[in-house]
């Protein structure tokens, strides 16, 4: 049985159990054991559908990716820049902040090095 056709059928079978339902609520005791038949046999249909589901979905055939070249990588460029050794004459604006900046330098080269010496 393909997959639309047990479709079809569980919808028949819906179809079946709505009208068995109906007849039960209109007061019918004797429809009540067709309902739950037609549940029943809804409730396998629908576990049959998920196995078939399963075993259709396994023979589709899988996409292969193409693999692809091997690329080189350059190793990244990395410049270092040369420390600052002294500033000749900075510009009355710029003093108070390339002063700021020499003092913190120093103090992180101090603390490099007594990281450094510590270990």
């Amino acid at each position: 049985m393909s997959l639309s056709e047990a479709i079809n059928e569980i919808q028949t079978l819906l179809d079946q159990t709505k009208a068995e339902i109906k007849i039960l609520e209109s007061g019918r005791k004797a429809s009540a054991p067709r309902a739950r038949k037609h549940a029943q046999s809804i409730k396998n249909l629908a576990h049959n559908l998920r196995k078939n589901i399963t075993s259709h979905v396994s023979t589709i055939p899988v996409k292969t990716r193409t693999r692809k070249e091997n690329v080189e990588v350059a190793e990244p460029i990395v410049e270092v820049a040369e420390p600052i050794a002294e500033v000749n004459e900075p510009e009355p604006m710029l003093e108070p902040l390339v002063k700021s900046v020499l003092t913190s330098l120093k103090t992180r080269k101090k603390r490099v090095a007594k990281s450094l010496s510590d270990k």
